[in-house]
């Protein structure tokens, strides 16, 4: 018997043709389906992979062995008179037909139904994409008062130093972003460029920005040499450039030089107030100044251990310089995040930073940011909706271009129901900020609110694409699908949050949230077990704690979650009036106690 006729009696070609219909029927609706679950191309690329490392071993199954009635056989112990080759063969050459028949329904329906929707889809992408580069070339040269201050080149030598080009260049960022004609751009945006080769231009499409400020520090001896360049986003030519030299002390005198350089170089009218404070003498202890430095960069890590360490920094900063503003106003913001990210006692940092932030302003009544760090301590501890708006306003009218005064004060707006305001002031927040992944995550949560859920699951996953690890970002995209009924989906984020913050509070409680609307009861009630445990040797939130009761559907145990985290003045209470997983609680009584207790809209 000649060798086709062997392939074709072992049903051999058979089993090649249906595997290669299969796989390739596999490989398309993957492709389709997949992206709408976020699943990223590596996970296709090795579905892809598999099928065609399995096309071998399928055929070596088919030549090898027999289907029999009593089960599979190698080939050669079949008797050839009681084989069911013939039948087999037939069955094949029907499910061949299937899944022709199927491929080509597929193919029509992708051909005359999809394909259509993405050439749809691209075509309004391409001109959202032209307006938007239209808009920002035509804004780029009616004002050119736009800038980015990317990262400072550190010019030691020594690695370990880079926390001073670092804080040097936010410390640039921040007196600019004082001067009410000038945008400019957040140090978490700019940031995102360090290192980077892309061309001024291309940053500056993507910053939104007319200029961009480069340079370097060199830190040597006791002394401070500082050389900037000033580059044009929309010619890439340079339109200023300096080299400036200083004792350590007068390093703040040097950064207002380089801020009026610059101001002069881009034609910036000062108000007197501004041009005041930039010529004004700045002298700082250096050893202060150094241990500032290093505290805010671990700060803008914006992990537990980073800013516990940072505020040790920060008081040290003021033990040497009692006089320091700056080291208090750190010492403000360290105490915020322990408290609204519930790594500490509410009671233990809130009052404390209050004082701090008070203190600040005390030694320094123009620090804006000082006034911002008010405004979210009025709203997340004290609950004084009016203070809170006030202390922002007044940040925003002393640094006009700090994002976070914005994202911030946008939400007393939410919590009553304000969402075309407090979308208003983070699209502002955005565009000061538009590679922030927190103002990104609450302006999801807000357009969701709004009833523009679907945009909201989508820039949320956008966002989630530029930084994969971010958490808060993927706790939202969880809690939005949840309320899109997409319960499985959610769960399927959940487990992807875990895994990426198995020790976070917040993310163990989304997952517990997600088992229970699931049906895993045992599994949520397990996360919820570890940390009540973990509430025994450290403050662990009530309020997260709530949210997987809530999903389990337990409504007293809820409650009492809840009554606690208003005892115990948690900082993320407020926003009890945006948190659906609770819209179960709607109508009674004691819920509506809670929000009432805390100034929030009866429901």
């Amino acid at each position: 018997m000649s060798l086709l006729a062997e392939l074709k009696r072992r049903n051999v070609i058979r089993m090649a043709g249906l595997y290669l219909l299969g796989a390739w029927l596999i490989v398309q609706v993957a492709g389709t389906v997949l992206p709408w679950f976020a699943v990223s191309a590596s996970f296709l690329r090795a579905v892809v992979i598999v099928l065609a490392i399995g096309f071998v071993p399928a055929l070596v199954f088919a030549w090898v062995f027999e289907l029999t009635p009593e089960g599979i056989k190698r080939d050669d112990e079949v008797d050839p008179t009681k084989s069911i080759a013939p039948q087999t063969a037939r069955r094949m050459d029907r499910a061949i037909m299937v899944v022709l028949a199927l491929a080509l329904a597929y193919f029509g329906f992708d051909r005359f139904v999809l394909l259509p929707q993405r050439q749809h889809a691209m075509v309004n992408e391409a001109t959202r994409a032209g307006v938007a580069q239209a808009k920002v070339e035509a804004k780029q040269e009616e004002t050119g008062k736009s800038i980015a201050v990317l990262p400072f080149d550190n010019r030691s030598g020594d690695s370990s130093q880079d926390y001073y080009a670092d804080g040097l260049t936010d410390e640039l960022t921040t007196t600019l972003a004082r001067i009410s004609e000038l945008k400019v751009i957040a140090r978490t945006s700019a940031a995102r460029f360090k290192g980077s080769d892309k061309a001024p231009s291309a940053i500056g499409r993507e910053l939104g920005v007319a200029a961009l400020v480069t340079g370097s520090v060199l830190r040597a001896g006791g002394r401070i040499r500082y050389t900037a360049e000033l580059v044009s986003a929309v010619t890439e030519k340079t339109l200023w450039a300096d080299s400036f030299e200083r004792d350590e002390k007068d390093v703040l005198t040097l950064q207002s030089q380089v801020a009026q350089a610059i101001t002069k170089a881009i034609e910036v009218r000062l108000s007197p107030t501004e041009a005041t404070r930039l010529a004004g003498p700045h002298t700082v202890d250096p050893k202060a100044f150094d241990e500032y430095l290093r505290g805010r960069a671990l700060w803008n890590q914006r992990t537990e251990g980073s800013v516990r360490e940072a505020l040790q920094h920060f008081q040290n900063a003021i033990r040497i310089a009692p006089d320091f503003a700056l080291g208090y106003v750190g010492i403000a913001d360290s105490n915020i995040i322990l408290g609204v990210w519930g790594f500490e006692s509410p009671g233990d940092v809130f009052p404390a930073a209050k004082k701090a932030a008070e203190h600040a302003l005390e030694l320094d009544p123009g620090a804006g940011e000082a006034h911002a760090s008010l405004g979210d301590i009025y709203f997340h501890y004290y609950w004084d909706w009016s203070r809170s708006q006030h202390e922002h306003e007044q940040a925003m009218q002393l640094a006009p271009a700090f994002a976070t005064a914005y994202q911030w004060d946008a939400e007393p707006l939410e919590i009553v129901g304000d969402y075309a305001g407090a979308i208003a002031k983070l699209r502002h927040a955005q565009e000061l900020d538009p590679l922030s992944m927190v103002i990104r995550a609450q302006l999801g949560r807000v357009m969701a609110r709004s009833g523009q859920r679907d945009q909201a699951i989508a820039e949320l996953r956008e966002a989630i694409a530029l930084d994969p690890e971010f958490l808060r970002t993927r706790r939202e995209l969880v809690r939005q699908l949840l309320a899109a009924k997409r319960n499985g989906e959610a769960l399927l984020q959940a487990r992807q949050l875990q895994a990426l913050g198995s020790k976070d509070v917040s993310s163990l409680a989304i997952l517990g949230l997600c088992l229970g609307r699931n049906g895993f009861p045992d599994e949520a009630r397990a996360v919820l077990l570890q940390l009540d445990e973990a509430s025994k040797l450290r403050f662990v939130s009530s309020l997260e704690r709530a949210r997987i009761s809530a999903g389990l559907g337990e409504r007293e145990a809820t409650l009492k979650y809840l009554e606690k985290a208003v005892a115990d003045r948690e900082g993320n209470v407020p926003l009890l009036a945006t948190d659906e997983e609770f819209e179960f609680l709607h109508g009674d009584p004691r819920y509506a106690a809670i929000l009432h207790s805390i100034g929030v809209p009866k429901t």
